[in-house]
């Protein structure tokens, strides 16, 4: 208890003066002016944070743009093509870049507001974590191999599969950084009633003094090398909100091990792998058919050049045409965007699960918020393809559904 207090002298002629003494509770009082004080400094030191931020921002985003700019020039003044070949990589790969820095800044924008969405869906952990290897091999550093450990093959969960891709790529890329020699090392294993999953590399390591700071926001491990210092945060946040807990264990020069956990849910699947698996063989023999749902004309241009070697296309410009050409074609899968005229590619999507549920369906577009995924996947879309897309990214995810492993 916190006391005010006050007293008085009080003097009577012929009688021996009195003391007065007054108190007053002053304990909620004082806590709320602590609390208050407490509040200032985290504001204040939360305003530094965001300006470094700025700052850092403004020069991140402007490294990428002024190479994207600058070869570009280069590349179409160049008669060259193997000069052309190796300024186009160095453009792909700042694209990447900038694309990585708008993700994560939109990702923070949607946890600050608390307008983070999960779709939970049955999720088969080996081959979520095969996609991760095919995904990321190509980024591997020189003279690093990246080795999925293989678990059990047939532990599924009722979890955010794209969310857990989203921490995995985090972790994986964080370790691209640090490592230029041996090996970065993911995978998983079922421990009582939690999945424990982890990325092991043989990087710089941690400093001592950074390791319990790492996971907040604004902070880098390494303030020489690129990056935002938001993807460890946007882990954390992400694990947190599928009710598990992140953490990281490292030796300076040796390499670190970050490792998150979830828990084990049983999943409830309303179109199984093993469906998807039917529909391959009943379809095997025959040549692989894509049904691309596409308005765009430069979008599906993109597609075809991605995918037209090895498939044959058949394109659909609205969603009544989706529909009509999947019944005269009969494909073995379909790519479509949401935002088709006519009807859109939910609309459709529906309209064809009313006719077939083992047919994959791809969604492909830009989903800028949660909502928009949980929607295409209520809809009975098989997966969720964010654009701009990879060539890679999608060829692997056609592969998935329609090729025989």
């Amino acid at each position: 208890m916190i006391l005010d207090k006050q007293k008085i002298k009080v003097e009577t002629e012929g009688l021996s003066p009195l003391i007065i003494s007054i108190e007053w509770d002053i304990t909620q009082l004082e806590l709320m002016k602590r609390e208050m004080k407490l509040s200032k400094e985290r504001a204040e030191h939360s305003d530094k944070l965001k300006s470094a931020f700025l700052a850092n921002m403004s020069h991140e985003i402007r490294t990428p743009l002024n190479a994207i700019v600058g070869f570009s020039r280069i590349i179409s003044e160049s008669d060259s093509k193997d000069e052309r070949l190796e300024y186009y990589k160095i453009v792909e790969a700042n694209n990447e870049r900038l694309l990585q820095l708008i993700n994560e800044i939109l990702d923070l924008s949607k946890i600050e507001s608390g307008i983070v969405e999960f779709t939970l869906a049955p999720v088969q952990l080996h081959t979520l974590c095969k996609e991760i290897h095919d995904a990321h091999i190509f980024r591997c550093p020189a003279g690093v191999n990246l080795i999925f450990e293989e678990s059990n093959p047939h532990i599924r969960i009722h979890s955010d599969k794209n969310r857990i891709f989203q921490v995995f790529s985090n972790l994986i890329g964080n370790a691209f950084k640090f490592t230029r020699e041996g090996s970065i090392r993911y995978g998983y294993q079922q421990e009582a009633d939690t999945i424990r999953f982890y990325v092991t590399d043989t990087g710089t390591g941690i400093s001592p003094e950074k390791v319990d700071k790492v996971f907040d926001r604004f902070v880098k491990a390494n303030n020489f090398v690129q990056g935002t210092g938001l993807g460890l945060s946007i882990c954390k946040t992400i694990v947190e909100k599928l009710e598990g807990s992140i953490s990281v264990t490292s030796e300076v020069g040796k390499g670190s091990t970050f490792t998150f956990t979830l828990p084990y849910h049983t999943p409830k699947e309303v179109i199984s792998r093993e469906q998807i698996d039917l529909h391959k063989e009943e379809t095997e023999e025959k040549p692989f058919k894509l049904l691309v749902a596409e308005e765009n004309d430069q979008d599906y241009e993109a597609i075809r050049a991605a995918l037209a070697d090895d498939y044959e296309i058949v394109r659909a410009t609205n969603g009544m045409q989706v529909v009509l050409t999947y019944e005269e074609t009969k494909p073995d899968l379909i790519l479509t965007t949401i935002h088709l005229p006519d009807l859109d590619g939910l609309s459709a999507t529906r309209v064809i699960r009313e006719l077939t549920t083992t047919l994959p369906i791809v969604a492909l577009d830009v989903f800028s918020d949660e909502t928009e995924e949980k929607e295409a996947c209520d809809a009975g879309c098989t997966e969720i393809l964010r654009k701009p897309f990879r060539k890679e990214d999608l060829q692997a995810t056609v592969r998935k559904y329609i090729e025989p492993e």
